[in-house]
């Protein structure tokens, strides 16, 4: 499945412009990792020596921008057509690998320039907490401005202003109504 720009804008911004997997800030030419691979049949080439796919899924369902996570380059090569758990799993493989294997990490690591945690595999992805819009007793409006989204407050002294998050390309408004605030939630938190 192709993305199209606005699906692939709607990606990028599903984890706030980082890498679902590792949570590193998205470079220039990201990719868009396939979650679970639909499995495809497939048939040998005896003239193109290698397998072709017929084009049938098993699971067609998930075709789809919800089986989609954004990532890098490096991510994306290592995690291929794993699953989370496999994926998972080969990255304590390499804490194995250089672990056991590397002199320069054996070095390194009995002169203390190197710590082991002990800690679990955790992907970006599983940590990440999306934003809720939510009405304070003191609140008064939500307002857009210079592409901000602010909650605003009664004071005792006057009215004071919250950043709630960054919406680009939201123009200037005096006071949001329900319509925008959903779709603020839906699109960016």
């Amino acid at each position: 499945m192709k993305l199209t720009k606005a699906q692939r804008e709607i990606l990028y911004k599903k984890y706030g412009g980082k890498c679902a997997y590792c949570g590193c800030e998205l470079p220039e030419r990201w990719l868009a990792d396939v979650i679970v691979d639909p499995i495809r049949n497939s048939k040998w080439n005896n003239e193109l020596q290698k397998w072709e796919y017929v084009g049938l899924y098993k699971n067609s369902d998930l075709e789809s921008i919800d089986n989609r996570n954004p990532c890098c380059k490096s991510c994306d090569v290592h995690k291929s057509s794993k699953t989370l758990e496999q994926f998972r799993q080969s990255l304590y493989g390499l804490l194995k690998l250089v672990t056991e294997e590397y002199g320069y990490y054996k070095i390194l690591n009995r002169f203390g320039m190197l710590q082991e945690t002990g800690q679990k595999v955790r992907f970006f992805f599983e940590t990440y907490e999306r934003k809720e819009i939510t009405k304070h007793l003191n609140h008064y409006y939500f307002t857009v401005q210079e592409e901000h989204l602010y909650e605003v407050y009664k004071t005792i002294r006057g009215i004071r202003y919250l950043v709630v998050c960054d919406v680009p390309g939201i123009p200037d408004t005096e006071q949001c109504n329900d319509d925008l605030i959903k779709y603020v939630e839906r699109e960016y938190l």
